[in-house]
């Protein structure tokens, strides 16, 4: 079914919002600010001020309690697999890099046992640019094919 598709010896993937689904995170943050619930198609950027008409200050609290974030983000299952399935091959390497925190790395861990996310290496960079990040860090070889997963266009 996928014969012609190329397959990719790294695989990089963003975590929230690529390997988990949006939706039930939107709806944790219009349950903390008490605002009315939107679809993923209502997302007008990843800041919530733009997003949930909220100040600075209170995106600033809500994401000071980020763990709650990470411990009931869903696994966005079906598309992942579907993913390797395309464009994996037996030995693919998967990284998965994430604007977490390094603090919440533990948590992230366990997150990713609990779900079964099998994956060779796992890179929490905080707020830097991922895709300046990546060029810099994620050193391969010329002729390694690899392809990044990534769900914010900036």
């Amino acid at each position: 079914m996928h014969e012609n598709t190329p397959k990719y010896d790294l695989i990089i993937f963003d975590l929230d919002n690529t390997m988990t689904k949006l939706q039930p995170t939107l709806d944790m943050i219009s349950d903390y600010f008490n605002k009315e619930k939107i679809s993923e198609t209502e997302v007008k950027s990843f800041n919530l001020t733009d997003s949930f008409g909220v100040t600075p200050d209170e995106e600033k609290e809500f994401w000071s309690q980020e763990s709650e974030v990470v411990i009931n983000s869903v696994y966005a299952k079906e598309r992942i697999e579907r993913i390797k399935e395309i464009f994996a091959h037996k030995h693919t390497t998967y990284i998965i890099v994430t604007n977490r925190h390094n603090a919440l790395r533990s948590l992230t861990e366990q997150w990713l046992d609990k779900n079964q996310i099998v994956y060779d290496r796992l890179e929490c960079i905080g707020k830097q640019d991922k895709a300046k990040w990546i060029i810099e860090n994620i050193k391969t070889d010329n002729n390694m094919e690899k392809i990044v997963f990534e769900d914010n266009p900036s």
